[in-house]
């Protein structure tokens, strides 16, 4: 197996030298990288990325492969991830924005479990609360797509998914299929726990299970069926998210969020009192969602 694991520290162990937006991404290549690894301190502003070349991660062979960044996973190039058990990325974004100039990454992501969380909770805040509601983080449009394959997908936390193609292609007036979540079996969504002042609790520190899925492009989603599990709160969306004239960041809806049947007899879903929320300028649902005994 492979794991590269990077939490937000500060250098001297002193959190007052953490900036609002610590950057610590993962970037990842489709050949060799200019740089295994590299790390900048300037001032009060730490700087830290890791280059990983998926070429050399698929002909090692490893069959789990594991990334954790508390601001972003990047993609940079022809990508083409393909571990055989499991992959898991774990960031508050996905940024196909990271090749040479800006432009944008054709990545694509193949396993038989494929999870794509945050743990970090949010990459705006330094030192986060964990239970703090999630603020809104911005999307931003580019050139890039993500295709990702799996026999069973998971999706825990709040995720944005930033540098994807949204639209029509200029040239050709046609609809882009530029981010595409295909699963011959599940789709599962999960929430992390919040404290939104409810009086119902979950434990001691949390009285929510919420997550999110928003992309500034359009959403595709196939699977055998899509839920939530056990009271989580999920919400799939197509949503610009931008700063107002009051410096606030705002939302609003941005692409269609397509669910799409795929073939095969689904399993008996194992979970109650979920909610799943589909937002975005247009819905069109052609699949299966669950939500028993929830909404």
């Amino acid at each position: 197996s492979f794991s590269l694991s990077f939490a937000r520290t500060a250098p001297q162990g002193d959190p007052s030298l953490l900036r609002a937006t610590a950057d610590h991404r993962v970037v990842v290549s489709a050949g060799r990288p200019d740089s295994v690894a590299r790390s900048d301190f300037s001032g009060v502003v730490p700087y830290v990325t890791s280059r990983v070349s998926a070429e050399t991660v698929t002909a090692a062979g490893f069959d789990l492969v594991q990334m954790k960044s508390d601001n972003s996973i990047e993609f940079s190039g022809l990508v083409n991830l393909r571990p055989s058990l499991a992959l898991t990325l774990d960031a508050p974004i996905i940024d196909l924005r990271a090749s040479p100039g800006g432009d944008g990454s054709f990545t694509t992501l193949s396993t038989n479990h494929l999870t794509l969380m945050n743990s970090s909770g949010s990459p705006l805040v330094a030192n986060p609360s964990l239970t703090a509601p999630m603020p809104l983080v911005p999307t931003v449009a580019g050139s890039g797509t993500l295709f990702a394959n799996a026999r069973l997908i998971d999706m825990i936390g709040n995720l944005t998914i930033n540098g994807v193609q949204a639209g029509t292609d200029p040239a050709t007036g046609e609809t882009v299929r530029s981010l595409v979540f295909n699963s011959t079996g599940d789709i599962r969504l999960s929430g992390t726990p919040v404290l939104l002042g409810r009086t119902k609790t979950l434990g001691q520190s949390a009285d929510a299970l919420v997550g999110s899925l928003n992309s500034a492009a359009d959403l595709e989603l196939h699977a055998q069926q899509i839920y939530p599990t056990t009271l989580s709160e999920f919400t799939l969306s197509s949503l610009q998210v931008a700063k107002n004239s009051e410096g606030a960041f705002v939302s609003a809806n941005s692409g269609e969020v397509h669910i799409l049947q795929a073939p095969g007899i689904s399993q008996p879903v194992l979970s109650a009192g979920g909610k799943l929320t589909l937002a975005g300028d247009s819905i069109l649902q052609e699949g299966t969602l669950r939500a028993p005994s929830g909404s």
